[in-house]
């Protein structure tokens, strides 16, 4: 097509770019959207791990009737990083 020099191929030439240019525009936002959706999902993946492993601490101090109970440095993080999940 690049060869053919009459006005029909020409025409045929541009709106062929112009579709291509329109693809590209719209392949380079879904990665930036399935980049963002893939950092989320990280996040979240993240905080339920630190949730998982607060309940799993708060249950083997109680399990062991330890004096000092839950760590509160650690369980008082539990409610914000709730709060992050749901956000």
């Amino acid at each position: 097509m690049k060869r053919e020099t009459d006005p029909n191929s020409r025409e045929r030439m541009e709106a062929v770019e112009r579709e291509v240019a329109t693809l590209r525009e719209q392949i380079t936002a879904l990665r930036a959207r399935w980049t963002r959706e893939r950092e989320a999902i990280n996040r979240i993946s993240e905080l339920k791990k630190r949730i998982e492993a607060l309940r799993f601490e708060a249950e083997d101090q109680t399990r062991r009737a330890s004096s000092t109970g839950p760590r509160r440095s650690s369980m008082a993080n539990c409610p914000s990083w709730r709060r992050s999940l749901r956000s």
